[in-house]
């Protein structure tokens, strides 16, 4: 059987590999900037090394770290207790007249109680 602590490196490396995916997509959508596979690879062991040594720098205390406890790094602030709050982001790209928008609802204790991401058909909004 597998220990749950030596899954947390490869689940680590393939968070930044899915991200660094999502980012490069989101680039040759948007952007129309071409996908090189290997430099997509080496970004992602690139930004998981520098999340890796920021985070090994901060001192934690109870999972938190001093920078965040002290406001100088926006942070989630959960809503009262059990009642739901919603996160939203849109995003427009004027030159494509491509929309997407994201929520999010978690719960009082930060648990995830729902989710949408939607990329929205061309407007024309001239």
């Amino acid at each position: 059987m597998i220990e749950e602590e030596s899954c947390k490196p490869l689940l680590c490396r393939v968070v930044w590999l899915c991200w660094s995916i999502w980012k490069a997509q989101n680039a040759y959508i948007f952007n129309h900037e071409p996908v090189d596979p290997f430099h997509v690879i080496a970004k992602a062991n690139w930004e998981e090394s520098e999340f890796l040594d920021a985070r090994a720098s901060l001192p934690l205390q109870n999972g938190v770290s001093d920078r965040v406890r002290g406001g100088s790094i926006p942070r989630w602030i959960p809503p009262a207790c059990g009642l739901l709050k919603v996160n939203c982001d849109a995003a427009f790209h004027p030159m494509s007249s491509k929309e997407a928008t994201a929520v999010l609802i978690r719960d009082d204790r930060g648990r995830l109680v729902d989710d949408l991401a939607r990329e929205s058909v061309e407007h024309n909004y001239k």
